[in-house]
């Protein structure tokens, strides 16, 4: 688990639900843009974890 999943674990939760609700009989078209989506918030998600791990100094 990188930094951002610790702290943000409950609003995933929170958020799948949400996205569960409102596309549960949307079919396969809900599925593929979920994933799309996810794979483009890790790719923000990873960006943030390393400015945070190489960039912030360490005190």
């Amino acid at each position: 688990m990188t930094i951002l999943d610790i702290t943000l674990q409950p609003l995933y939760d929170i958020l799948a639900a949400i996205w569960a609700f409102i596309f549960q009989g949307a079919g396969a078209w809900a599925n593929d843009l979920y994933v799309i989506l996810n794979k483009i918030f890790d790719i923000f998600q990873n960006i943030f974890t390393f400015v945070i791990r190489e960039v912030t100094p360490v005190v």
